[in-house]
């Protein structure tokens, strides 16, 4: 009966929720009985999320137009700490996201009072995994992608802070029917554009045929599904086929002789 009793009281310390308090103008955390489990030694602090939270401070305070106090603005370094209090990431970083399911979120690095933001990506062990270089970050709807911004120029990274395309081309999109699926369906793909030429990523089997057609025949948004594995690219007159999951191509006709031919016979054919 006691060992029992010291494990409910192990799990229920384990499980006890944190709240913000505030002691002589700094921020911890106190128990659900007031007790204070993190000593107030924050500018501010964030709500406990999955274990982590969000502290602040280094607080500066600017008056972009003089001491008028309707313009003045607060800037703070972020950190986290874990629910034992221990800082995890520094307290270094502009701005901090919350982590996905990898234990990875997006940051921003900038010196205070500057609007000139880098941003990269850490794990919540506070190591810097994606270097901080580039302009901006954006989620990229299908497959739980970020888009990555460098001076005009656009790639993409994994959840696992994994360059996937290179940030080397001027457009990305994902296929319209794609980006409505929680994981990635095996026909999907991500189109690329360089220029006015196009290419495509293979987001299953990592497969990137560079930029080289003009277009997508049949409008991929619309037409790519599960039924598909090969692909339809024109260059002028010409049309390509791709298997999408190779990057193989075929050479295969004029617009005129696609009306003749049967998509199993072409799938039967180029297996």
């Amino acid at each position: 009966m006691l060992l029992m009793v010291i494990s409910i009281n192990f799990v229920s310390s384990q499980t006890k929720t944190l709240t913000p308090i505030q002691k002589n103008g700094k921020w911890g955390f106190a128990d659900e009985s007031g007790v204070v489990i993190i000593a107030c030694e924050y500018e501010k602090v964030a709500p406990f999320k999955n274990g982590l939270a969000v502290v602040y401070n280094n607080c500066v305070t600017f008056h972009p137009y003089g001491n008028d106090v309707a313009t003045h603005y607060r800037e703070c370094k972020e950190g986290v700490i874990n629910s034992q209090g221990k800082l995890v990431v520094p307290i270094e970083y502009a701005s901090i996201g919350d982590f996905n399911e990898k234990g990875i979120a997006k940051a921003y690095r900038v010196d205070l009072g500057s609007r000139n933001k880098k941003v990269g990506y850490i794990e919540k062990t506070g190591k810097e995994i994606m270097p901080f270089i580039y302009n901006e970050s954006s989620f990229f709807r299908g497959g739980g992608f970020s888009k990555l911004f460098l001076e005009g120029k656009v790639g993409l990274s994994s959840k696992d802070g994994e360059i996937v395309i290179p940030v080397h081309y001027d457009e990305i999109k994902a296929t319209d029917k794609y980006v409505n699926y929680p994981d990635i369906p095996s026909w999907a793909i991500i189109q690329i554009r360089l220029g006015n030429k196009w290419g495509f990523y293979d987001p299953i089997n990592k497969k990137l045929v560079e930029p080289q057609f003009d277009g997508f025949f049949r409008y991929p948004g619309y037409h790519i599904d599960e039924t598909e594995q090969f692909l339809f690219t024109n260059t002028g007159e010409d049309v390509w086929l791709w298997n999408k999951a190779t990057g193989k191509k075929v050479y295969f006709g004029k617009y005129n002789a696609l009306d003749s031919i049967k998509t199993d016979n072409l799938i039967q054919y180029f297996q």
